[in-house]
């Protein structure tokens, strides 16, 4: 007696190899780059292996909140912010030193959901921050929290939050 096994990997309830840099709390049913492409942002290539995603479906089967965080250089950063066409809330699209990391006069919903909690991303009121983003755009608002990890450092920490609004 023979058993043949086939492998067949496009069937929907085949899960496909799951992407190293995707937080558990990723829906798992979209790549990193159909994510982006939806919500209409660009990685640039600096980025390397020091970025970190979910994409969240929210609901209506197409848009997806897209959570990423990115550990780089301050000027890989500004190239993410200057490809995005993101601005600063007190100044146009420049991340300033480390002494222009400040508390937020007040927070995003988004900033204490349920996905952010579970990502362990610490974007409380208590903590410091220059703020740039992308409103009121036709299809995702983005927000980029930017904080510098040292006082004396050029690298910092990057937190992404794009959601499409109805």
């Amino acid at each position: 007696m023979t058993i043949g096994v086939v492998w067949r990997d496009d069937l929907p309830w085949i899960g496909k190899p799951s992407d190293p840099r995707a937080y558990s709390a990723d829906s798992g049913d979209l790549s990193l780059a159909e994510g982006l492409r939806r919500a209409g942002l660009t990685v640039p290539g600096c980025f390397d292996d020091r970025l970190r995603y979910a994409l969240v479906d929210n609901g209506f089967g197409y848009y997806y909140t897209v959570y990423l965080r990115i550990e780089a250089s301050q000027d890989c950063v500004e190239q993410f912010v200057d490809a995005n066409t993101l601005t600063g809330s007190l100044r146009p699209s420049r991340i300033g030193p480390a002494d222009e990391d400040k508390t937020l006069p007040s927070s995003g919903p988004w900033q204490q959901d349920e996905t952010v909690e579970r990502l362990g991303w610490q974007v409380g009121p208590q903590q410091r921050f220059q703020k740039f983003g992308r409103w009121n755009d036709a299809n995702y608002n983005v927000t980029a929290l930017v904080q510098h990890l040292a006082p004396s450092s050029d690298d910092v920490v990057a937190y992404i939050h794009a959601a499409h609004e109805v």
